[in-house]
């Protein structure tokens, strides 16, 4: 047998020898041109912008591979038709999901997470719980207060999503104001947002009440295996009650209201609600003993102003 120590050194020449002839190829196909300029002309310009302006030839030969310009090329074609939101590689015909090209001179031309991945799996997850296409793109980041009011419940949005741990909880958040369009929906989604992009919830779920009562209904008096939204709702990590006191109030709706607040009350579970309704008009809504559990371990914030959704002319 070979001893390691001369196997290495066959390995060195080979690798030495390769360098070297792959150096001349790649001479000659260059000629006098900037390397730059080459990798331009040969492979595209979003190639070349991976580079910087000093990427020399010694760059080209000891850190970068045909095979790895070809990839980039491949990749940096589809990311241009990526959405901002991301998505374009999340097809399970394409390799490398979430990873997009990216030169180091130390460790090479090589593969690296996309900020636009990790917005694209948000996205997924917020579908995931409930919340619509209109409202995925909704963050602290994009809700831009006009009044005293909206900053202070941006504020104290932020401040809930930061104290939120796994396992316990400020107690419940309630959004409330009597106009519409001035972002109650908003921020409750940009804290659900914030609390799955940081991992700080398991499960979550949003409901649109006057929907979600509906769909329950329908669910009675069928095989749909929607009869398990009050069961999902009793046993969410965090649910949020969107546009509560919205729905025509009867003895049905309380005896809902009723089991979902005993149930989050009894294994301390938050519930984020989002209402134009006045505090009497809620406990009309859900009762007493469901208002009582609801707002009993309240952290509020009133969202007062214009109709955001309303554009000017």
């Amino acid at each position: 047998m070979k001893q390691i120590g001369s196997l290495l050194a066959e390995v060195t020449e080979f690798t030495q020898r390769y360098m070297s002839e792959r150096e001349q190829k790649l001479q000659q196909a260059i000629g006098s041109k900037h390397v730059l300029t080459w990798v331009e002309e040969t492979y595209g310009d979003a190639v070349a912008f991976l580079f910087p302006d000093d990427f020399s030839m010694n760059d080209l030969v000891t850190t970068v591979s045909d095979g790895a310009l070809d990839n980039a090329k491949k990749r940096l074609k589809l990311c241009a038709t990526c959405p901002p939101h991301g998505g374009a590689c999340a097809s399970e015909y394409e390799s490398n999901h979430g990873k997009a090209p990216k030169w180091d001179r130390e460790k090479g031309l090589r593969s690296e997470w996309c900020p636009r991945w990790k917005e694209h799996i948000l996205r997924r997850k917020l579908t995931s719980v409930g919340v619509g296409e209109a409202y995925l793109g909704e963050r602290f980041s994009t809700y831009v207060p006009t009044t005293d009011a909206q900053r202070d419940a941006k504020a104290r949005c932020e401040e809930y999503a930061a104290a939120f741990k796994r396992g316990t909880t400020r107690g419940n958040l309630i959004l409330a104001g009597q106009n519409y369009g001035v972002g109650k929906t908003h921020l409750s989604i940009a804290v659900v947002a914030d609390l799955l992009a940081r991992y700080r919830l398991r499960t979550a779920m949003f409901a649109y009440v006057p929907e979600f009562l509906e769909r329950i209904r329908r669910s009675y008096s069928s095989d749909d295996p929607e009869q398990r939204l009050v069961e999902n709702a009793c046993t969410t990590d965090l649910l949020v009650l969107d546009d509560l006191a919205a729905q025509r109030t009867t003895d049905w709706v309380r005896e809902q209201m009723n089991l979902i607040s005993n149930a989050r009350s009894s294994n301390k579970l938050p519930t984020i609600i989002t209402t134009n309704a006045s505090f009497k008009e809620l406990e009309e809504t859900l009762g007493p003993r469901a208002a009582s559990r609801f707002f009993g371990n309240m952290f509020g914030a009133v969202v007062d102003g214009p109709d955001r959704r309303v554009v000017e002319v």
